[in-house]
């Protein structure tokens, strides 16, 4: 495996390794979406439709943050959406943990401390505690990553 140099002087090599992530959290995005309006339309949340949208939303996150780590490793500026994702992601993914990461991570959130799992879904995004992350930013960020990736 290159080291981590070698992936910010082989720009070839690096597109080939974030393309593959960019395209996925595009397709997880377009399900997410999919799932939130099947559920609206159907007037009715049951506990499999939430668990199916907590695990694709989960994989959107994932994918989202692999894309974080190969920003970084490009040397392309950081934003402040990047924190975002990884704190919902590792919520997400990491609940039921109660070390003092997962606490300081729930207060950051502005979680409701006495919430095992707290996690809203609106037409326009999602919020944990009181802290939200837009479908339109998660998919500008998507467009603005390959846009730069492209650019190297």
């Amino acid at each position: 495996m290159a080291a981590n140099k070698d992936l910010s002087e082989n720009q070839h090599f690096l597109i080939g390794l974030m393309e593959p992530y960019i395209m996925g959290a595009e397709k997880q995005l377009s399900r997410v979406l999919t799932i939130h309006t099947c559920v609206k339309d159907s007037n009715r949340y049951t506990v499999i439709q939430h668990h199916i949208f907590t695990y694709e939303l989960s994989s959107l996150l994932e994918h989202l943050s692999m894309i974080t780590n190969y920003r970084s490793n490009a040397n392309l500026t950081r934003t402040s959406l990047e924190q975002k994702i990884n704190d919902f992601r590792n919520e997400i993914r990491h609940t039921g943990r109660f070390d003092e990461e997962c606490k300081k991570r729930s207060e950051h959130l502005g979680k409701n401390p006495k919430l095992i799992f707290e996690l809203q879904v609106t037409d326009s995004g999602i919020r944990i505690g009181t802290t939200n992350l837009a479908f339109k930013e998660i998919d500008s960020y998507i467009q603005q990553t390959r846009i730069e990736l492209h650019s190297l």
